[in-house]
C-alpha cells in the first residue's frame, strides 16, 4: 500500500510538469482507460482567463460609458465568442445526457426537443402533497 501511494506521489509529481495542454490530454486518456458506463465525461470549452478578465474591463467600462470605438469592436467580439462557446457547451451537455433527443449526425430533432419540454420535470426528493401522488 505504502508503495502504491509512493509511485502515486512520483506519477503526480511527473505530471505537475507537463504543460496544462498535456495534462489535460494525459487526464482524458486516463479517464477514458478506466470509464465505466456511469461515468460521464463532457469537456467543455471557456474563454482564457485572459480573455475573461479583458470582457470584464470592458464590461464595466461600457456600464460607466467610457468605451472607445475600437474597444466596443472588441466587446461585441468577445461577447459573441462567449455566446457561442455557452451555446455550444450547452449542446455538448443536452447531447451527452439525453442523446435520444439527436440523430446520427448529432443535430437535433426538433420535434423532440418540443415533447421534451412539454413533458413534466421530475421533482426530486419532494414528498407529495396531502391527497397527491
Amino acid at each position: 500500500m505504502a508503495q502504491s501511494n509512493q509511485a502515486l506521489k512520483v506519477a503526480l509529481a511527473a505530471v505537475e510538469q507537463l504543460p496544462a495542454n498535456l495534462q489535460r490530454q494525459l487526464a482524458e486518456q486516463v479517464l477514458s482507460t478506466v470509464a465505466s458506463d456511469d461515468l460521464l465525461i463532457v469537456r467543455l470549452q471557456r474563454l482564457t482567463q485572459a480573455e475573461q478578465s479583458r470582457l470584464q474591463t470592458l464590461m464595466d467600462k461600457n456600464n460607466d460609458g467610457l468605451l472607445t470605438r475600437a474597444e466596443r469592436l472588441e466587446l461585441e467580439r468577445l461577447g459573441k465568442k462567449a455566446d457561442e462557446i455557452m451555446l455550444g457547451n450547452s449542446k455538448l451537455l443536452a447531447l451527452a445526457t439525453r442523446p435520444d433527443l439527436f440523430d446520427e449526425d448529432g443535430s437535433p430533432i426538433k420535434e423532440r426537443f418540443r415533447a421534451a419540454l412539454k413533458s413534466p420535470i421530475k421533482k426530486l426528493n419532494r414528498k407529495p402533497k396531502a391527497g397527491q401522488r
